[in-house]
């Protein structure tokens, strides 16, 4: 049974905030070191981490991305951004590789989108992630444009 924890990132000890940060790292979600992802993970609006038992084997954040970004990344995909002016990013999904194939990367984007369901974003280069998202009401919007690892694509509901 895995269970999923939504809250605060200030509701987490700094050691599950460590734990997080490392499988963000490893799962290749974000190409920065431990310490930066740990802070970025502090900044989100809400974080998740999915437990089995005691351990932490997925994690995913809604991220406050900064006007500039935001305005950026909509700009990228050529889509109106006006629905999604203030809109969270969800990101940062990431699942310990012992437990993909469960659904959990799904079941923690569901999670992150509860409460933001008509208003929140993604992106992504991954095609895995693009599965969860079609799956979970997300729809892709506008031109994919190059990123760092490869083609990125907005996602929006």
């Amino acid at each position: 049974m895995f269970d999923i924890d939504l809250k605060a990132p200030g509701e987490f000890s700094d050691a599950e905030i460590t734990v997080a940060a490392h499988l963000v790292k490893i799962g290749g979600a974000l190409p920065a070191d431990e310490n930066t992802i740990a802070a970025r993970l502090r900044k989100s609006r809400k974080l998740g981490l999915c437990r089995d038992g005691s351990i932490i084997v997925g994690v995913v954040s809604v991220k406050e991305p900064e006007n500039s970004y935001r305005k950026r990344v909509f700009a990228k995909a050529k889509v109106d951004i006006s629905r999604h002016s203030n809109a969270p990013e969800v990101g940062y999904v990431t699942v310990h590789k012992d437990y993909r194939g469960q659904k959990l990367g799904q079941r923690l984007v569901e999670a992150a989108i509860t409460e933001n369901r008509l208003t929140c974003y993604a992106t992504t280069d991954d095609s895995s992630m693009k599965t969860i998202l079609s799956k979970v009401g997300f729809s892709r919007q506008g031109d994919e444009w190059q990123g760092a690892r490869g083609k990125l694509s907005l996602w929006t509901m």
